[in-house]
């Protein structure tokens, strides 16, 4: 092999290391990845390394030997960087600089003081093992931790690199081989076609890491909005259940007052009846009579449309809702529960323009779970009361539960409002957990604490809507 031929091959390598880079930059221009970027721009340093190695022997000393090593080892450190980031691991700048540094100081020295050129080769070549068995392990990492089979054959191709490099370490301090890059002979071929090879395979490799990992995010993110959708529509059907089970709980109360309405309305009418069979009707009381089995049937057709609206299955609306109009319309609706557990309502709703963006249902979802929530913890109070305050500042709304129970116990304290988290016996821990989330859909919070005075504080602060 003559000294041409060597010359040849560097400048058939750097062609490559031009073509070859460029190509995966074109392949992976979509990812807009740095670390891409700095593979890369090392393949195209490399070139360059290649092309200075081509001219030694017509070119100076200092472009063919020093610059050409060093750009060799910067095409070597940027890979290094691009499969750190992928790890994310990256490097400071300052500690790959102040290496760079050292490595040309101790070239520089064998070079120009002790002129020792074959310990200049050597402490290159030496260089060159390091980097490459490094993005060998760097490589071997990644196929191990993301399961990424093309860096598989990444690493594979710099351990061969690594090896042959070594080799050619080997035979120059054994005096087997004289040291040089473009020396003719079998060592500087076979070095020079591990670089054509690195170049082929190792640029293909890293294009497929890029593939691969783009893949296995594109399966992971379907997988996650999947999981995302059935967790939205498990959500609401717990949520449905947990206000039929409210309502549930609530069915011998609600048939107790929908009774007076409809027992008014039997009276009222058997009044009616009994003074149209007689020869003498008073028509005022008639009248009166059929006004109050109207008034009756209004009653009865609020209470039934309250339970209606709040059980029915959740489509979510966002739409303007009064925060005072539906707290003293949930108020009402869990009256019956109050009054059946001898617990009376404090209202404090006077709050101005208490409007929300929102969807009624679910906010009426909290209120009830908070409300029943007070109501059940009050059991073995003397004192039964709750207080609800509505206030408003600028731009939020706070709605402010109140009761006269035992408070939370402090070993709940940190974890009520978890799911499946309850002190009551017979709960299931979701209410206030479902009324939390509820809360942070709408852009609010629902803290619970224990007040100063005794008894729980549930607060309900929600982004307050401007005026229509």
């Amino acid at each position: 092999m003559t000294y041409y031929d060597i010359q040849t091959i560097y400048l058939v390598t750097g062609f490559l290391y031009v073509l070859l880079p460029a190509t995966a930059w074109m392949v992976l221009s979509s990812q807009r990845s740095t670390a891409a970027a700095l593979w890369c721009s090392g393949g195209l340093i490399f070139s360059l390394s290649c092309f200075f190695f081509a001219i030694r022997g017509s070119g100076p000393d200092w472009l063919t030997h020093s610059v050409a090593n060093y750009l060799l080892w910067i095409a070597n450190i940027l890979p290094i960087l691009a499969l750190r980031m992928q790890l994310q691991r990256p490097w400071r700048l300052g500690t790959v600089l102040a290496g760079l540094l050292v490595a040309i100081l101790v070239f520089e020295y064998w070079n120009l003081v002790a002129e020792n050129h074959m310990m200049r080769f050597l402490w290159s070549a030496c260089i060159l093992v390091g980097l490459f068995a490094y993005i060998h392990r760097l490589s071997f990492q990644i196929a191990r931790t993301q399961h990424i089979r093309s860096a598989n054959w990444l690493a594979a191709v710099y351990f061969i690199a690594a090896c042959i490099i070594g080799l050619r370490f080997l035979r120059v301090t054994l005096g087997f081989a004289p040291a040089g890059a473009t020396v003719s002979g079998f060592d500087s071929v076979l070095t020079v076609f591990m670089g054509i090879v690195t170049s082929v395979l190792g640029n293909f490799a890293f294009v497929g890491t890029f593939l691969e990992r783009a893949s296995q995010q594109s399966a992971q993110a379907a997988i996650l909005r999947a999981r995302q959708e059935e967790a939205q529509r498990l959500g609401a059907q717990i949520a449905h259940l947990d206000r039929q089970r409210a309502l549930g709980t609530m069915s011998a109360s609600f048939a107790h007052e929908l009774s007076q309405p409809l027992t008014a309305i039997l009276m009222d009418a058997q009044n009616a009846k009994t003074a149209l069979t007689t020869q003498h009707f008073n028509a005022a009381e008639l009248a009166h009579s059929l006004e109050e089995i109207q008034n009756s049937s209004n009653r009865a057709v609020a209470l039934i449309e309250r339970i209606r609206n709040f059980i029915k299955p959740n489509q979510t609306h966002q739409k303007l809702v009064d925060l005072q109009r539906l707290t003293r319309d949930i108020t009402d609706l869990m009256r019956i529960r109050a009054r059946a557990n001898d617990v009376q309502f404090q209202l404090d709703l006077d709050a101005p323009n208490a409007l929300v963006w929102g969807d009624r249902v679910e906010l009426s979802q909290i209120m009830v779970n908070v409300l029943r929530n007070a109501i059940e913890a009050m059991q073995h109070s003397t004192t039964r009361f709750v207080t609800v305050r509505l206030t408003t500042t600028q731009d939020r709304c706070i709605l402010r539960f109140s009761d006269t129970g035992p408070g939370i116990a402090p070993e709940l304290l940190d974890r009520v409002g978890t799911p499946f988290v309850t002190s009551k016996a017979d709960g299931l821990g979701v209410g206030l957990a479902i009324s939390r989330a509820i809360a942070e859909k709408h852009g609010g919070t629902l803290t619970i604490a224990n007040s100063a005075s005794g008894g729980a504080c549930v607060t309900l602060d929600l982004p307050r809507a401007s005026s229509p």
